[in-house]
């Protein structure tokens, strides 16, 4: 499925937010979509969506615990993370695999990658997408 050119905007725009160093989360956190304990809040690429385009994506808390996870606004009653993922970035699973789960579908990027390497994971998968690789 190739991504379509607002879907392409969408990603370049949460690189840039990620590049900037100005994250919601208190850490970058590749591994995960979204934590909080004691010693405050890490977040993935993904985890950073509510903060960059709040009009769409909001965290929801679940469970027991109050385990927090993140979903559009507009999601389904148990879509999951990654189905809203791919549905806002106009992804398919392989694509959403590769973007933002370490070291999936051939990603050379493992669960330490910094915000400055996954943005630029993101920048190198849209110019393969607007090359037509």
């Amino acid at each position: 499925m190739k991504p379509t050119k607002p879907k392409i905007r969408r990603l370049l725009k949460l690189a840039k937010h990620l590049e900037s160093g100005k994250l919601g989360h208190d850490q970058f956190n590749y591994s995960i979509y979204h934590d909080e304990d004691i010693c405050g809040t890490a977040g993935c690429a993904i985890g950073e969506c509510p903060f960059v385009f709040p009009e769409h994506w909001v965290f929801r808390r679940t469970g027991r615990y109050g385990v927090k996870f993140l979903k559009l606004k507009s999601a389904k009653p148990g879509q999951l993370t990654r189905d809203s993922s791919m549905e806002f970035f106009g992804l398919s699973l392989a694509q959403h695999q590769f973007l933002f789960v370490p070291g999936m579908r051939g990603s050379p990027l493992s669960v330490i990658a910094s915000r400055q390497e996954v943005a630029a994971h993101i920048r190198k998968f849209v110019e393969k997408i607007r090359a037509g690789v």
